[in-house]
């Protein structure tokens, strides 16, 4: 189990709630968002206000960093991986609209594949191997995970608002809020 805290990644047994290690990482304000994210003993993290992304390969209660990314922030919403690559929103701060995108970053290396700069920012999910991306404007986009680049499916405008809210799906129906708190369900299938 692993929490990303103000100041620090830490990782816990579950079972005995003894702590394995702890990572220091330092943002501005003591915003460290995102959740982290663990696949093949690598962790990843990221956060906003200029402090980027890193992943530590993790063995027991010792860690090592495999790399870090001062470009990729994930400030509010999380990114997902899906295939060996961190899909995700980045920016350094919600009220600078500079160096804001989505981007397509290598889970193993860091490295940016792409970044597409015609999304506005949001929350996205993973959805039968579709990503699928609620914009803070409203707007849905359905998209093609890939590494070489954005390649939009469909995109609806279905809410007015602001929207800041991760989708979610169950039982073939994704759900999307806004922060007023009006929700639109689409059948998928």
């Amino acid at each position: 189990m692993a929490a990303f805290t103000a100041k620090d990644l830490v990782a816990y047994d579950a079972m005995t709630s003894k702590e394995l290690f702890s990572e220091p990482w330092e943002t501005s304000y003591d915003v460290n968002a995102a959740a982290p994210i663990f696949e093949d003993n690598m962790m990843f993290i990221s956060s906003g206000y200029g402090s980027g992304s890193a992943a530590f390969k993790v063995s027991g209660n010792k860690t090592k960093r495999a790399w870090k990314n001062k470009d990729f922030q994930n400030q509010m919403t999380n990114s997902v991986l899906y295939d060996g690559v961190l899909y995700g929103f980045s920016m350094q701060h919600v009220n600078n609209p500079k160096n804001r995108s989505l981007k397509a970053v290598d889970f193993k290396t860091g490295k940016e594949l792409w970044k597409e700069t015609e999304v506005n920012m949001g929350a996205l999910i993973v959805v039968d191997g579709k990503l699928v991306i609620a914009d803070t404007s409203g707007e849905v986009i359905l998209a093609e995970p890939c590494r070489e680049g954005f390649k939009e499916i469909a995109r609806e405008h279905l809410l007015g608002g602001t929207n800041w809210v991760t989708p979610a799906f169950s039982n073939g129906v994704l759900y999307v809020r806004n922060n007023e708190g009006k929700i639109v369900a689409l059948k998928l299938g």
